[in-house]
């Protein structure tokens, strides 16, 4: 049973890197309506505004934004396949 949920883990966790590279394409259309939102701003003089946490007048807005969404996809990843190379590593022991 451990080795099939240490499996099942590093399938997961596969699938996530996977949904990081996939979801690239559709992030150049959020880019440009990100830079849309950044311009708006930075015309309207609006320095608070923020967008998740993030200040929308700050020249690096769109960037920021979107890699927070690629870390929480890279993070999620790694972490499932460090969790099953753990317990396919203690399945494998228990073998001996």
């Amino acid at each position: 049973m451990i080795g099939i949920v240490g499996e099942s883990l590093n399938f997961l966790g596969a699938a996530a890197l996977a949904c990081d590279i996939l979801l690239r394409s559709p992030e150049h259309a959020r880019r440009k309506r990100l830079g849309e939102l950044h311009d708006f701003a930075t015309r309207n003089g609006l320095e608070h505004l923020e967008y998740e946490g993030f200040p929308v007048a700050s020249l690096d807005f769109a960037e920021k934004v979107l890699d927070r969404r690629a870390a929480r996809f890279g993070y999620t990843g790694v972490g499932l396949l460090g969790a099953g190379f753990f317990l396919l590593v203690i399945y494998h022991a228990m073998e001996m």
